[in-house]
């Protein structure tokens, strides 16, 4: 895979981008995800989104993005919910997530801290 540079931007909702380079430049970034950041240290933080262009997918940008913002959020629990139509259980596993439950519509995992 080709080296990956990553930034991020925002507060409360914190963006992540990911971009193939060695530097942050103006093209568009390859790989995107958000996690709403709860102020209080001991809340738990939700990966609301993440996306990678279709061109960089199955490169491995969406696990080292996602592995990028588990480690930006050091001992914070992480939270998110993906549909069961789609099969992403492979890849929030590898970033250490594990399944907590599900209902009709959803899948639900968590990376617990400490």
């Amino acid at each position: 895979m080709a080296q990956l540079v990553f930034w991020a931007e925002g507060k409360a909702r914190r963006c992540f981008f990911a971009h193939f380079g060695v530097a942050r430049d103006d093209t568009l970034p390859c790989g995107y995800a958000t996690v709403d950041e709860d102020p209080d240290p001991n809340a738990v933080c939700h990966l609301r989104m993440m996306l990678v262009e279709p061109s960089a997918q199955r490169k491995g940008v969406g696990l080292a993005l996602l592995k990028h913002v588990v480690a930006h959020f050091g001992t914070r629990h992480l939270g998110l919910k993906y549909a069961k139509c789609h099969d992403y259980h492979a890849l929030y596993t590898a970033a250490g997530f594990k399944r907590i439950g599900d209902d009709a519509n959803f899948v639900y995992m968590a990376l617990k801290r400490g």
